[in-house]
């Protein structure tokens, strides 16, 4: 699984586009004790197209962080309309948020599956 990449100006820092899906968590099985995933940014849409979906088929429970700027001490867990955005093993969930920073962390590192967001 890509980690939290602490340096965008040597590594490609991705953005989800409509239509686009991203693996945060692409085989928990090989990566191992990564808690924070790696960021994305969400990409702008005239259309007003700022629904994600997370689909979680790891092992731990994810949870949403958003950031207004991206450094890895600005992210805190994200809310929509008041409720944290929390996702148990085995289900996904569709939520408003524009972003502009996004990860999901984890309380211990997944072992198995994946985590997988799409707009």
């Amino acid at each position: 699984m890509p980690s939290y990449i602490t340096s965008p100006a040597t590594q490609q820092v991705n953005a989800l586009y409509p239509g686009n899906s991203l693996a945060l968590v692409n085989d928990a099985s090989k990566d191992t004790g990564v808690t924070k995933t790696i960021q994305f940014a969400v990409g702008p849409d005239p259309l007003g197209n700022y629904r994600l979906t997370l689909n979680n088929t790891t092992n731990q429970t994810a949870t949403v962080n958003q950031a207004a700027s991206d450094a890895d001490a600005n992210y805190q867990p994200y809310s929509d309309e008041g409720t944290a955005i929390t996702l148990a093993t085995n289900t996904s969930k569709t939520f408003y948020c524009a972003g502009p920073w996004i990860r999901c962390s984890f309380s211990s590192a997944p072992t198995s599956g994946n985590l997988v967001v799409s707009r």
